[in-house]
């Protein structure tokens, strides 16, 4: 069996070398790409990129994979290459701010302040925010409900010859 390359015209007879088999597929049949025009895929790739964030339910490993992807595709297209600083603070913009607000805080008021070196690459940002710890919001299971009950000491009986809307009146009752 052999297959082509048809951008650069190589043959491979080996048929067993899964890894070259992809590479060859990836090559003829662009897997993140939604045109043939190349201006419109890079677009594509760019807004990708640049739009991602987690969602509200998804889990940073989940997250970490279609971060990876989204870079990859913008990185395949000829955009302008990212430093490994730059795409680990787009992957820490890109953080839940609901679930990661407080870490993006103390670690922006910590690199600030520079107490702490910004993470070298994506790895290095991914494991900090993997391992930070959430603090409870609650401090009792029950949350924060408080409960009053009041009596009154003495209960004032309306007398016979007092009307009822006196009576409400009152009570602090002005129906």
């Amino acid at each position: 069996m052999k297959l082509t390359d048809l951008t650069s015209g190589k043959t491979s007879k080996r048929k067993t070398d899964p890894l070259e088999l992809w590479l060859l597929i990836e090559d003829t049949h662009k897997v993140n790409s939604i045109s043939k025009v190349e201006e419109v895929t890079k677009l594509a790739a760019r807004t990708t990129y640049n739009s991602i964030r987690q969602g509200p339910y998804e889990s940073i490993i989940a997250f970490k994979e279609r971060f990876n992807s989204a870079h990859e595709s913008y990185v395949a297209q000829d955009n302008p290459k990212h430093e490994d600083k730059d795409s680990a603070m787009d992957f820490f913009r890109a953080l839940d701010n609901a679930r990661y607000g407080t870490f993006k805080t103390d670690l922006m008021n910590s690199m600030t302040s520079k107490s702490v070196e910004a993470p070298e690459n994506l790895n290095a940002m991914y494991v900090i925010a993997l391992q930070w710890l959430n603090p409870s919001t609650k401090p009792y299971p029950n949350g924060f409900a408080t409960t009053f009950a009041t009596a009154l000491d003495i209960q004032d009986k309306p007398s016979v010859e007092c009307d009822a809307r006196q009576y409400l009146w009152r009570l602090g009752c002005y129906a």
